[in-house]
């Protein structure tokens, strides 16, 4: 039996045309343009509001700052009239102040304006003469304490003398009072008030020709 030759299948006429009229309407669709519409309207009203609601917030500001600038004017007017309420105080204070109690009134405005406050009020001379006695007795005892430690050494020994030397008064005070008798304005001195004071002179401790004892 011999083989059967395949037979070639011929396209319709009619599928080919639609298959092109379809190609053709989808290649059109690809070339026209497509419409938008954009309606602003909405946007309109939207900016409408925002200026109203912007203009309603600057005028609230407006006021708020008319409010605080007339506070603070008033609050200014306040406090000057308590400074010059202050300052009338102050001149009948100082009016009614005399002496001492004026200057340290005065020195107390100067400290409040920025002056640097005075010194303090010197040391009576008994009270002065006082602590300097009592410094030097401390000092002395530091002295035998450190030497009864062991801790002596010439540095604090130095120091004592410098301390000492600038204390004490190296010189001859003359006669106390109650030694001997005045008569028509002439110091008559007894033999024994002589003796009591050279005795005394002999008994201070730490004055003599050398001056500080070492």
């Amino acid at each position: 039996m011999g083989r059967k030759k395949p037979q070639n299948k011929v396209p319709s006429t009619t599928s080919s045309k639609v298959e092109v009229l379809s190609i053709i309407g989808d290649y059109k669709k690809k070339i026209e343009p497509e419409l938008i519409v954009f309606d602003d309207s909405n946007l309109k009203k939207n900016n409408d509001a925002n200026i109203y609601e912007w203009k309603a917030f600057m005028m609230k500001s407006t006021i708020k700052e008319k409010e605080e600038e007339e506070l603070n004017k008033r609050h200014d007017a306040e406090l000057e009239e308590l400074l010059k309420t202050t300052k009338l105080l102050d001149l009948y204070t100082a009016e009614q102040l005399s002496g001492k109690e004026l200057r340290k009134h005065k020195e107390k405005q100067m400290i409040n304006l920025g002056a640097k406050p005075p010194k303090g009020d010197k040391v009576p001379t008994p009270i002065g003469l006082g602590i300097l006695r009592k410094k030097r007795e401390r000092e002395t005892k530091e002295l035998e304490e450190a030497k009864n430690l062991g801790l002596y050494h010439q540095s604090i020994k130095n120091n004592w003398a410098a301390s000492a030397k600038k204390n004490n008064v190296n010189r001859d005070r003359g006669i106390g009072v109650g030694i001997g008798k005045i008569r028509g304005g002439i110091l008559t001195l007894s033999s024994q008030d002589i003796k009591r004071v050279q005795n005394s002179r002999s008994r201070t401790p730490g004055i003599g020709r050398g001056g500080v004892k070492k």
